[in-house]
C-alpha cells in the first residue's frame, strides 16, 4: 500500500509494509512553485509536477486522503487512485513523521508559515472588493433605517408631552421632524401667527424699513389698516390724482414688510418649505390652539430640536449613501438590479455573501433566502415549505395576486439566477438588457395569471345566472290555489 501526502514542501509517497517507509518524494525548489501547485490543487486541478511524479514513478495501489483528490489523479493519470483517509491521518500524527520524511520541524514549519502568507497575500490581491463594500454599504443602510426609526418613536413620545396631536396629522417621519422643527414651542407658534404682526416684525428687518413701518403704524395699529392704505394709494393714482413720491415709496416698503413677514412665520414655511397643504396648516394652527399637552422649558425644547436636527441629518446621509449603494450595484450587476432594482438585489447579495456564491447558487436557493429559519423549522415538523424570502418584498411578487405568489417567486428566482451567472461570468452582455428583457417576461406571466382568473371569474358568473334562470323557470307557481305547475 503507497499512501500519497501532498505538503507545502512537496509531496511524499510513504510504503506500509511491516513498517512505514519514504518510498519517493519530489521537494518544491521555490516558493512561486509550491504557491502555484497548491493553488491549482484548491481549484480542483493537477499539478504538472504532481502528474509527472505519479507517471515517473509508476505507483500501483495508491491512496490520497479525500475523494476528490483521488478522482483528479485517476482522471489526468492511469494510475488508480482509492482513499484512505485514516490511515494518512494516523501517518501524520505519528512522532516519527518528521523523521520519516528527512524533514528537520523548524525548517518545515517555518516554509509553512512563509507559504500560507503568500496564499492569503494572493486571495486578497485576487478578491473582488466590491463584493464588501456593496455588503457592507448593505448593513450600514439597515442599521441607519434601524436607528432612525427607533429614534423618531422617541421624538413622537416625547415631543408628544408638548404636542400630543401633531402626530396624527403626518405618518411620513421625516415630514413630522421638520414639522416640530419649524413649530418648535407651540405657544409661540400661535403667537407668531396671532398676535399683531408689526410688533414681531420690528424686530426682524432693517431700521430703514422699520423707521417707515413706525411711521405708519402711529397712523394705523394693524396690519390691515396698513393695506387699506396702500390700496387707497393706488386708487389715487388710478384717478389722476397726485401722489407724493413719499407716499409711493411708503407704500412699496410696507408692502414688501408684509411679504417679508409673511416668509418668517411658521405657517408660511410650513406650507411652502415643506409642501403642506394650507387646509393642513389651518388644521395646526386649530390644533395648537387647543392642544391638551403641558408646556416645555426652553432647556427641554432645545434638547428635542437638536435631536430632531441630529435625526433630519442623518437621514440626508441615509439617502446619499441609498444613491451611492443605487448607482454601485447597477455599475456590477446591472442585469440583477434591472430586474429587481437596486434595493432587493443588494440585499440578496448581502444574504448570500458574494456575487461569485449568487452566481453559483441554484434557483431554489435564491428562492428562499431570508426564510431560512421558517424553511428548516419546515423541514423538521414536515410541513409546507416557504415559497419566498427576501423575494416578497419585490414589486414583481407583489404586482402578483395572493394566490399566484409562489408561482412568480419560482419564476424571479430563476431570472435571478441567469442574471446573477451573466453579470458575473458573461464578457459579452455589459448592459441591462437581459434583465429588462426577463422582467417584462415576468410581466407578461403576471398578466396572463390576471386573464385567467377574470375569464373564471365570468364562467363562474354566467354558470351561476343560467342556475338561477333553470331554478325559475321550473319554479312551482301555486299561487292561484289550485296547485298546478305554472313555468315563467
Amino acid at each position: 500500500m503507497e499512501f500519497l501526502l501532498d505538503t507545502t514542501l512537496g509531496y511524499f509517497v510513504i510504503e506500509k509494509l511491516n513498517s512505514y517507509n519514504l518510498k519517493a518524494k519530489y521537494i518544491f525548489t521555490t516558493h512561486d512553485e509550491a504557491v502555484e501547485s497548491l493553488k491549482k490543487l484548491q481549484n480542483n486541478e493537477l499539478p504538472n509536477n504532481l502528474k509527472s511524479f505519479i507517471e515517473n514513478n509508476q505507483f500501483k495501489n495508491l491512496y490520497a486522503a479525500d475523494k476528490k483528490f483521488s478522482k483528479l489523479i485517476q482522471k489526468n493519470t492511469a494510475t488508480k487512485c482509492k482513499i484512505d483517509s485514516c490511515e494518512i491521518k494516523k501517518i501524520k500524527d505519528e512522532e516519527s513523521f518528521y523523521k520519516l520524511l528527512n524533514l528537520e520541524k523548524n525548517h518545515f514549519d517555518a516554509w509553512t508559515v512563509s507559504i500560507a502568507h503568500r496564499l492569503c497575500q494572493e486571495k486578497i490581491k485576487n478578491n473582488n472588493n466590491f463584493d464588501g463594500i456593496i455588503i457592507n454599504a448593505v448593513f450600514l443602510l439597515e442599521e441607519m433605517d434601524s436607528d432612525i426609526n427607533l429614534k423618531t418613536m422617541r421624538i413622537r413620545e416625547w415631543y408628544g408631552n408638548h404636542f400630543p396631536e401633531l402626530e396624527e396629522l403626518f405618518s411620513d417621519n421625516l415630514k413630522y421632524l421638520k414639522a416640530i422643527k419649524l413649530i418648535g414651542n407651540r405657544f409661540e407658534f400661535l403667537k407668531y401667527n396671532n398676535l399683531n404682526k408689526g410688533d414681531i416684525a420690528k424686530d426682524s428687518f432693517s431700521d430703514e424699513q422699520v423707521n417707515c413701518f413706525s411711521v405708519e403704524k402711529k397712523e394705523n395699529s394693524s396690519i390691515n389698516i396698513r393695506r387699506e392704505n396702500n390700496l387707497n394709494i393706488k386708487s389715487k393714482a388710478n384717478k389722476d390724482e397726485k401722489v407724493s413720491p413719499n407716499d409711493s415709496d411708503k407704500a412699496n416698503i410696507l408692502n414688501d414688510l408684509d411679504v417679508e413677514f409673511e416668509k418668517n412665520t411658521p405657517a408660511w414655511k410650513l406650507e411652502h418649505i415643506l409642501d403642506i397643504n394650507k387646509i393642513i396648516v389651518n388644521k395646526i394652527i386649530e390644533l395648537a390652539e387647543v392642544s391638551v399637552g403641558s408646556p416645555l422649558d426652553n432647556s427641554d425644547l432645545q434638547q428635542i430640536i437638536d435631536c430632531v436636527t441630529y435625526i433630519i441629518n442623518h437621514h440626508s446621509y441615509r439617502e446619499e449613501l441609498n444613491a451611492y449603494l443605487s448607482s454601485r450595484i447597477e455599475s456590477i450587476s446591472p442585469n440583477l438590479s434591472a430586474l429587481l432594482g437596486h434595493n432587493i438585489a443588494s440585499k440578496l447579495l448581502s444574504k448570500m455573501g458574494s456575487f461569485s456564491a449568487m452566481a453559483k447558487a441554484p434557483a431554489s436557493t435564491l428562492q428562499i433566502q431570508g426564510a431560512e429559519k421558517a424553511f428548516f423549522t419546515a423541514i423538521k415538523q414536515n410541513g409546507n415549505t416557504p415559497k419566498y424570502g427576501l423575494l416578497y418584498n419585490s414589486d414583481l411578487v407583489q404586482m402578483a395576486e395572493p394566490d399566484h405568489r409562489g408561482k412568480i417567486a419560482r419564476m424571479l428566482s430563476a431570472k435571478i439566477a441567469l442574471c446573477s451567472r451573466i453579470d458575473y461570468f458573461g464578457t459579452e452582455c455589459k448592459d441591462n438588457s437581459f434583465g429588462i428583457k426577463a422582467r417584462n417576461e415576468i410581466i407578461n406571466r403576471i398578466s396572463t395569471f390576471s386573464n385567467i382568473n377574470s375569464n373564471k371569474e365570468k364562467k363562474n358568473n354566467k354558470s351561476t345566472e343560467k342556475f338561477k334562470l333553470k331554478n325559475k323557470l321550473t319554479y312551482v307557481d301555486i299561487r292561484d290555489g289550485n296547485k298546478r305547475h305554472k313555468k315563467e
